[in-house]
């Protein structure tokens, strides 16, 4: 699904659905808002970059998936965002399977993990989209991107700052983006259902001969 393309029209309907300008930038982050996944620091730097008034933040997704219910962390969340709230637009839950729009009304893709983030599918759907990345250092993030696709933000005391240096890098390099952007279709192709298959398999080959 990743992979499919909106039309214009689609696109342009979309955008107006969530009152995004024609030429906003526009930055996505998908998954649970909980702590964990780095938000509320997202949302701070986000505040930070030097041109927000071209700039958009979809946050996608809620604590806890179909369930819609809002907890006191999504609260403070709110509160973080108040002063540009015309600019940071919290969807809530939307199904995996229209996940793909998003992205194709997306110019960056975020995934600030401040956990050991372990294998993790946004990270190639936010790819399989042809979407340049920011992420953090967490778990298995930077075995899956490369530095040709992504910015990898190291965690730390400096984390913040550094998310908003990403961003401004990005955001002001539209040829950085969609030359990172195309880098990271590439990239996802190695986690396609074939590949996947045949690396398993090659494994257990492998395996089979050390036994």
């Amino acid at each position: 699904d990743f992979e499919k393309e909106l039309t214009v029209e689609e696109k342009k309907k979309l955008k107006q659905k969530y009152n995004i300008k024609e030429d906003d930038i526009v930055i996505n982050f998908c998954g649970r808002t909980i702590e964990e996944k780095g938000i509320k620091q997202l949302i701070t730097a986000f505040e930070k970059i030097k041109n927000i008034e071209k700039c958009k933040l979809l946050v996608v997704g809620n604590c806890n998936y179909a369930k819609q219910v809002k907890t006191p962390f999504e609260e403070e969340l709110f509160k973080l965002a108040e002063e540009q709230k015309d600019r940071i637009i919290f969807t809530g839950f939307i199904p995996n399977k229209e996940l793909y729009k998003i992205h194709h009304i997306s110019d960056i893709a975020v995934i600030p993990s401040i956990f050991e983030e372990p294998f993790g599918l946004t990270v190639i759907e936010a790819m399989a989209s042809g979407l340049p990345l920011i992420t953090s250092d967490a778990g298995a993030i930077p075995d899956i991107v490369d530095a040709e696709n992504a910015i990898v933000v190291k965690r730390g005391e400096d984390f913040v700052s550094n998310l908003t240096i990403a961003l401004d890098k990005l955001i002001e390099n539209k040829e950085m983006r969609e030359k990172m952007g195309l880098h990271s279709k590439e990239l996802a192709k190695k986690y396609d259902t074939p590949n996947y298959y045949n690396n398993f398999c090659e494994i257990l080959y492998t395996i089979g001969k050390e036994l």
